[in-house]
Formats: structure tokens, C-alpha cells, sequence
């Protein structure tokens, strides 16, 4: 899990701004939830938010902060139709044999640095 300092240094890296704000906001939720507060403001929703609360660049930050978080940006109805695991992971690969199977997480949470800066510069690229 990225430090608040981490993903500060992300969004000054690849914006030129470190977006303390959008930072802060989208792990507001810990306190109340601890690691599994993702589910509030994890997703392109919350990215929305961002942009209207302070703009496109916050809308890039947040991005940034999600996709160093979960791996990639899920939407709010990836999190209600639990293709997500309790982190943000993308589920996909089922564990297990038939009924008692589970849905496993293909992102482990770490991100090799060269991969996360080109991950993160086509995601704002696209958006």
C-alpha cells in the first residue's frame, strides 16, 4: 500500500504538483475502514469528483493515485458487482474447483517503478 508521501511524489513526478489535496481526499475513508476504504473513492467516480472539486490536473492525480493503489481504475460498479477484491484488485482467475472456486487477484499491489511511470503517463494520456 502506497504511502501518503509515495503518492504525493507520483503525482509531482508525472504532473509537476503534488496534489496533497486529492491525496488526502481519496484516503479520507481510511480512518473509518482502514486498508479496505477503497471501495469509497477508488474508482472513476471518484476521479470524477476530483475534477469537479479542483480540476483537471486533481482528475490526473487521482487517477495516478488509483492505479498506484489498485492496479488499474475500477469503476463503482466494478466494486458493487465484486469484480474488485477488497483492495481494488481486478479479479478474474478463479482458485479453487467448481462451486467453491474464488475469484483471485491478478495485481499484487507492487509496481516496478518503470512499468507504474508508463502505466500511469498513457492512463492521463488517454483520459
Amino acid at each position: 500500500m502506497a504511502s501518503f508521501e509515495e503518492h504525493c511524489r507520483d503525482c509531482e513526478r508525472l504532473l509537476g504538483n503534488r496534489f496533497e489535496n486529492v491525496n488526502h481526499w481519496l484516503d479520507e475513508k481510511f480512518r473509518q475502514f482502514g486498508p479496505l476504504h477503497r471501495f469509497a473513492r477508488h474508482h472513476w467516480r471518484g476521479v470524477d469528483e476530483c475534477g469537479h472539486m479542483w480540476g483537471e490536473g486533481a482528475r490526473k492525480a487521482a487517477i495516478i493515485h488509483i492505479l498506484k493503489d489498485c492496479g488499474w481504475v475500477p469503476s463503482a460498479r466494478d466494486w458493487e458487482e465484486r469484480k474488485v477484491d477488497a483492495l481494488g484488485f481486478k479479479v478474474s482467475r478463479p482458485f479453487g474447483i467448481g462451486d467453491t472456486a474464488e475469484l483471485v487477484s491478478v495485481f499484487n499491489g507492487f509496481w516496478d517503478p518503470h512499468d507504474f511511470v508508463k502505466a500511469a503517463q498513457e492512463l492521463i494520456d488517454a483520459d
